[in-house]
């Protein structure tokens, strides 16, 4: 009987990280080939949305705002870590402080949300950490949009390269109308395998 139940939890949790696996792996998939519009029509809504409620003083306005912002900065963070995975050889970012910057710009913005009445002022020695969350902030930003031309030019770019990418990235209204379409050529570049990019 012990080891009967001993290879069902085996079981259960060869499918759940299966199932993960595969959640994410569609979740890729549908980011890189999803169209400009469906996801101008996604962060407008939820900008949209996020602003309306940020008005509203309750609890429960305080957790739709909190899960607007992480639906908002999600979008960001999901692209770091698709573009990521397509990164050419011997071409390396840390993947790890980009999802550390995340998870503080996250944290800092459900603090403020909920304790702060959603601002934060940072004063004496609180403002070298924010200055850190500043920072993350940025990272969100420029990480991805590293990562994009990387693959791009198949090389390493500096700031003057990827600039221009990230300002379309930080003024997305206009900018995901350029971004999206060259994240379409990368999905295409995939399926028809002609990326140089690590397989596992």
């Amino acid at each position: 009987m012990p080891h009967i139940i001993s290879f069902n939890q085996k079981q259960a949790q060869k499918w759940t990280c299966f199932f993960v696996y595969s959640t994410f792996q569609s979740m890729d998939n549908w980011l890189l080939k999803v169209k400009h519009w469906q996801i101008f029509l996604f962060l407008a809504t939820v900008y949209y949305l996020n602003q309306h409620y940020l008005r509203i003083d309750s609890l429960a306005s305080c957790c739709i705002t909190i899960t607007l912002m992480v639906l908002y900065l999600g979008w960001y963070i999901l692209l770091g870590n698709t573009l990521y995975q397509y990164l050419p050889r011997k071409i390396s970012y840390s993947l790890i402080w980009f999802l550390t910057s995340a998870l503080l710009v996250i944290a800092t913005f459900a603090a403020a949300t909920m304790l702060f009445d959603g601002q934060i002022i940072f004063t004496g020695l609180a403002a070298i950490p924010g200055l850190y969350v500043f920072f993350a902030v940025i990272h969100l930003l420029w990480f991805p949009a590293a990562l994009l031309v990387a693959i791009e030019t198949k090389e390493k770019p500096g700031f003057s390269q990827y600039a221009g990418t990230l300002l379309q990235l930080l003024f997305w209204p206009i900018g995901i109308w350029f971004v999206q379409p060259r994240l379409n050529r990368v999905y295409n570049a995939i399926q028809s395998d002609t990326l140089d990019y690590p397989r596992s």
